[in-house]
């Protein structure tokens, strides 16, 4: 092969070596955290993940601080960091497909909601929710960050509640049709009690969701492959590696808490030997058509890393690891290293630099007006004729 191994693994295990020498080992990190790994297809993996998972519920558990900054599933207890939906399912769709509205429109769920005296409940938050987005965001250009940010509705959406709750306060919420209670109940299902504070969770609310959630892994998870129950002792698929790893939320009331959570996360991956596996997640992370969820920063790391897997006979590099700093001479270094015995010509602009070369070539004007050629110590100068 062109990147001189000979099996699948040693490939990867070469690709990382060149992911981290570019300085991408981070961002590949943080890439498979977010991926999605299936278990049937890599068991070993999400074993591994499971033992992590069991180590960091322990360490929370053990820790009244940790406790402040995470708030773990527990299927006897309401989270305050969920989602309303979250809560009620205690397990996450199958398919990824499958969107909140829709889940709040299934005919099975709405039925189960009418016999738990849940329905007109949902129904009520969710004309709260639609009321308090429209007083705020009405006005507010559709390209603002605020609308993305904070709104539950989309600009596209707004005329739509706005006719709901016009004909809610002309009527009564009797009035809506089961489409337009379906929309409401998908807002109300995506409302986290401690992020938006609308005050409409209380504690006899939160109770009967529990009681609920219950009855509905009774009535409908065991006979539906829609949903996957979240359990502690199995990896569940549709969660990402992170997600399956802290199998709890961050507290979205403490502003420290993301940053806890990461040292937590990254201390046990390493005290328990899981990063190589997550960086080789990583490595199957989608970027998106042409690298759309990379960074600029990013795409030119990779192509850097791409053209070295390649071990070209010759290797162009344009202002790629080309100033003074111990960084770019690292990486300069590792380049000649990975590429011997070919040829590679960097753009460099810095002669202190350049003075690491075998040959300079010395550009004036788009042409060449002459070389050096190091010879032992001393540069020999050439004539552009004689290079």
């Amino acid at each position: 092969m062109a990147a001189g191994v000979n099996s699948p693994a040693a490939l990867d295990e070469r690709a990382l070596s060149i992911v981290d020498a570019v300085g991408l080992g981070d961002d590949v990190y943080r890439m498979g955290l977010q991926a999605r790994l299936d278990p049937d297809v890599h068991p070993g993996v999400a074993e591994h993940i499971l033992k992590v998972r069991k180590a960091i519920a322990e360490r929370v558990s053990s820790d009244t601080k940790l406790q402040h900054v995470v708030e773990l599933w527990n299927i006897e207890t309401f989270n305050q960091s969920a989602t309303l939906g979250e809560n009620l399912l205690y397990g996450v769709p199958a398919d990824m497909d499958m969107t909140i509205e829709k889940i709040a429109a299934n005919p099975r769920l709405v039925a189960f909601l009418k016999r738990q005296s849940l329905y007109d409940r949902f129904v009520a938050i969710g004309i709260k929710i639609a009321d308090t987005m429209i007083e705020l965001f009405a006005s507010v250009s559709a390209d603002s960050v605020l609308l993305g940010a904070y709104s539950f509705i989309t600009p596209d959406e707004l005329p739509e509640f706005e006719k709901i709750l016009r004909k809610t306060r002309a009527a009564g919420a009797s009035a809506l049709s089961e489409a337009q209670c379906g929309r409401l109940i998908g807002l109300a299902f995506k409302l986290v009690p401690s992020r938006h504070r609308l005050g409409v969770v209380d504690d006899a609310l939160a109770a009967d969701i529990v009681t609920a959630r219950k009855r509905f892994h009774e009535e409908i998870m065991a006979t539906s492959k829609r949903y996957v129950i979240l359990d502690i002792d199995r990896y569940i698929g549709p969660l990402t590696i992170e997600e399956n790893l802290l199998f709890g939320r961050p507290r979205v009331d403490r502003r420290d808490s993301r940053e806890r959570i990461d040292q937590l996360i990254g201390a046990m991956v390493d005290e328990l030997d899981l990063r190589e596996p997550i960086l080789s997640a990583g490595l199957d992370f989608h970027v998106g058509v042409a690298g759309s969820r990379l960074t600029g920063g990013q795409r030119r790391k990779i192509a850097l890393a791409r053209g070295i897997m390649k071990r070209p006979e010759m290797m162009i590099l344009d202002d790629i690891a080309a100033g003074p700093g111990a960084e770019d001479a690292r990486l300069r270094a590792m380049i000649r290293r990975e590429l011997v015995g070919k040829t590679v010509l960097f753009g460099i602009s810095d002669q202190q630099v350049a003075a690491e070369f075998d040959m300079v070539l010395r550009m004036t004007g788009g042409s060449l007006a002459r070389s050096q050629v190091t010879n032992g110590e001393r540069p020999v100068e050439m004539s552009a004729g004689e290079a």
